[in-house]
C-alpha cells in the first residue's frame, strides 16, 4: 500500500510539472488565471478545475497562476459586476437564461449572479491575449535554459577529452633524436696526425690501456678467491661447532641414565635389607 502511494505521488508529480513546452505553459497561464478569477463554492468553478485537469498542460504553472489571480481577483469584482448586469438586462439574453434556469443542474453554477457572470466572461475573453502574451515569454526562458545545458554538456565533453587525453596509451615510441656533430679542421688535423700535436706513440695508448683491462679480470678473480675461503671456513668453524654440541647432549644423557641406574640399584638393595 505504501508503495502504491509513493508511486501514485510520483505520477501526480510528473504529471503537474513533466510538460515544460513553452505552449503549454502559456495554456497554464491561461487557464489558471480563468480558473481563479470565478468566484469559487458553485459548479461552474468545479467544472473549470475537470477542464483545467484534462488537457495536456503544465498543471503546476497553472495551480500557481490560479492561486495568484484568486488573491487579487476581488479588486475586479466592480467590473464584473457591471458585465454580469449588462448582460442580464439584455432581452435575449434574459429569456435565454431564463430557459437553461429551468434545466437540472443550471442553478448550481450560479450563473444568476453578476460577479461569477462577469468573472466569466473576463476570463474568456483574455484567455487567448494572455496566452499570446505569455508564449515568447516562456520561449525565450526555454532558449536559454537549453543554451546553458548545451554549454554545460561541451564543458563536460571537454573535460572528459581531457581526461582521456592523459590517460590515453602511447600507441608508438619516437625515435630518438640524433645530434649531428661537425669536426672542425684542428680535430681533424689531430686526428690524422697525432705524433704532430704530440711526442708519444700511439700504440702506447692502447698498451696502457690493455694493461689496465687486463688487470680487472685478475683482481677480480683473486676478490673471488678469498671469498671462497672464507665461506669455506665458517662451513668448517659452523660444523665444529654442531659436532660440540652433539657430543656434550650426549655426556648430559650418559651422567643422566648413570644417576637413575644408581637410584635403581640403591632401591633394590634397600628392598633386600
Amino acid at each position: 500500500m505504501i508503495l502504491w502511494t509513493i508511486k501514485l505521488i510520483n505520477n501526480v508529480r510528473k504529471a503537474f510539472a513533466g510538460r515544460q513546452h513553452p505552449s503549454q505553459l502559456a495554456w497554464a497561464v491561461a487557464f489558471g488565471f480563468l480558473l481563479g478569477v470565478i468566484p469559487h463554492g458553485n459548479l461552474l468553478a468545479i467544472a473549470v478545475l475537470v477542464l483545467v485537469l484534462s488537457l495536456r498542460l503544465n498543471h503546476a504553472m497553472a495551480a500557481l497562476t490560479a492561486i495568484l489571480t484568486a488573491i487579487f481577483a476581488p479588486r475586479l469584482d466592480p467590473v464584473s459586476d457591471t458585465i454580469g448586469q449588462f448582460l442580464l438586462n439584455q432581452p435575449r439574453f434574459h429569456d435565454a437564461a431564463v430557459n437553461a434556469w429551468a434545466m437540472p443542474l443550471v442553478p448550481w453554477t450560479d450563473l444568476n449572479n453578476t460577479v461569477v457572470l462577469g468573472s466569466l466572461l473576463i476570463g474568456l475573453v483574455l484567455l487567448v491575449p494572455i496566452f499570446l502574451a505569455t508564449y515568447p515569454i516562456f520561449q525565450l526562458v526555454q532558449r536559454l535554459h537549453v543554451q546553458d545545458e548545451q554549454g554545460q554538456e561541451t564543458a563536460t565533453a571537454s573535460r572528459r577529452r581531457g581526461d582521456l587525453s592523459v590517460d590515453q596509451p602511447h600507441g608508438h615510441v619516437g625515435k630518438p633524436h640524433e645530434r649531428t656533430t661537425t669536426a672542425r679542421p684542428s680535430d681533424v688535423r689531430n686526428v690524422t696526425s697525432p705524433a704532430a700535436s704530440t711526442g708519444q706513440r700511439i700504440d702506447a695508448a692502447h698498451t696502457a690501456s690493455a694493461r689496465t683491462f687486463d688487470d680487472q679480470p685478475a683482481a677480480a678473480s683473486v676478490e673471488t678467491r678469498i671469498d671462497v675461503i672464507r665461506m669455506a671456513e665458517n662451513d668448517a668453524d659452523a660444523a665444529n661447532d654442531a659436532s660440540a654440541g652433539t657430543r656434550t647432549s650426549k655426556d648430559e644423557m650418559d651422567e643422566a641414565l648413570n644417576f637413575l641406574l644408581r637410584q635403581l640399584r640403591d632401591s633394590q638393595q634397600k628392598d633386600v635389607a
